[in-house]
Protein backbone atom coordinates (compact mmCIF):
# COMPACT_ATOMS: atom_id res chain seq x y z
CA UNK A 1 0.00 0.00 0.00
CA UNK A 2 1.60 3.39 -1.13
CA UNK A 3 1.17 6.19 0.82
CA UNK A 4 1.09 9.85 -1.67
CA UNK A 5 3.83 12.18 -0.93
CA UNK A 6 3.03 15.37 0.97
CA UNK A 7 5.51 18.45 1.20
CA UNK A 8 7.17 19.30 4.16
CA UNK A 9 9.75 22.53 5.36
CA UNK A 10 12.63 21.38 7.35
CA UNK A 11 15.22 23.22 9.14
CA UNK A 12 18.10 21.59 9.46
CA UNK A 13 21.24 23.33 12.25
CA UNK A 14 24.64 21.72 10.82
CA UNK A 15 27.93 22.53 11.58
CA UNK A 16 29.53 25.64 9.95
CA UNK A 17 33.04 25.03 10.01
CA UNK A 18 32.95 24.10 6.28
CA UNK A 19 32.82 27.25 4.38
CA UNK A 20 31.12 25.31 1.02
CA UNK A 21 27.71 24.80 0.88
CA UNK A 22 27.73 21.96 -0.84
CA UNK A 23 29.92 19.68 1.40
CA UNK A 24 28.14 21.44 4.26
CA UNK A 25 24.41 20.38 3.68
CA UNK A 26 25.86 17.09 2.70
CA UNK A 27 24.22 15.14 5.44
CA UNK A 28 21.07 16.68 4.83
CA UNK A 29 21.03 15.11 1.64
CA UNK A 30 22.14 11.71 2.19
CA UNK A 31 19.63 11.59 4.88
CA UNK A 32 16.84 12.94 2.69
CA UNK A 33 18.02 10.52 0.01
CA UNK A 34 18.43 7.60 2.22
CA UNK A 35 14.09 8.18 3.10
CA UNK A 36 13.26 8.25 -0.24
CA UNK A 37 12.51 11.67 0.08
CA UNK A 38 12.20 14.50 -3.36
CA UNK A 39 13.97 17.80 -2.56
CA UNK A 40 12.44 20.32 -4.16
CA UNK A 41 14.43 22.82 -2.74
CA UNK A 42 18.03 23.53 -0.63
CA UNK A 43 19.39 26.96 0.23
CA UNK A 44 21.68 28.42 3.29
CA UNK A 45 19.25 30.15 5.21
CA UNK A 46 21.87 31.55 7.60
CA UNK A 47 25.02 30.96 9.42
CA UNK A 48 25.24 32.88 12.58
CA UNK A 49 26.64 32.62 16.72
CA UNK A 50 24.60 30.36 18.48
CA UNK A 51 22.62 31.57 21.78
CA UNK A 52 24.51 28.99 23.85
CA UNK A 53 26.79 26.58 23.25
CA UNK A 54 25.15 23.39 21.57
CA UNK A 55 27.75 20.33 21.21
CA UNK A 56 31.15 21.99 21.80
CA UNK A 57 30.05 24.60 19.06
CA UNK A 58 29.68 28.66 19.25
CA UNK A 59 28.32 28.80 15.22
CA UNK A 60 25.91 26.96 13.39
CA UNK A 61 24.72 26.78 9.69
CA UNK A 62 20.61 26.82 9.12
CA UNK A 63 19.65 25.18 6.31
CA UNK A 64 16.00 25.33 4.90
CA UNK A 65 14.95 22.72 2.89
CA UNK A 66 11.66 22.06 0.87
CA UNK A 67 10.58 17.99 0.16
CA UNK A 68 8.10 15.32 -0.55
CA UNK A 69 8.22 12.38 1.09
CA UNK A 70 5.89 9.73 2.71
CA UNK A 71 4.54 10.82 5.80
CA UNK A 72 5.46 7.55 7.71
CA UNK A 73 8.87 8.42 6.40
CA UNK A 74 8.93 11.26 8.71
CA UNK A 75 9.66 9.69 12.17
CA UNK A 76 12.67 7.73 9.78
CA UNK A 77 13.91 11.18 9.14
CA UNK A 78 13.97 12.63 12.31
CA UNK A 79 15.91 9.60 13.88
CA UNK A 80 18.55 9.63 11.10
CA UNK A 81 18.85 13.31 11.84
CA UNK A 82 19.18 12.26 15.71
CA UNK A 83 21.94 9.81 15.03
CA UNK A 84 23.97 11.99 12.63
CA UNK A 85 26.69 14.00 14.99
CA UNK A 86 27.15 16.84 11.99
CA UNK A 87 23.38 17.52 12.75
CA UNK A 88 22.73 19.93 15.43
CA UNK A 89 19.47 20.55 15.61
CA UNK A 90 16.45 20.00 13.19
CA UNK A 91 12.58 20.76 12.74
CA UNK A 92 10.17 19.56 10.32
CA UNK A 93 6.91 21.36 9.45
Amino acid sequence: MSQQKATYEGMFLLDAGNPDFQSASEPVRTILDRNEATTLALKPWDERRLAYEIQGRRRGLYVLSYFQVDPLKVVDIEHDCQLDERVIRMLVL
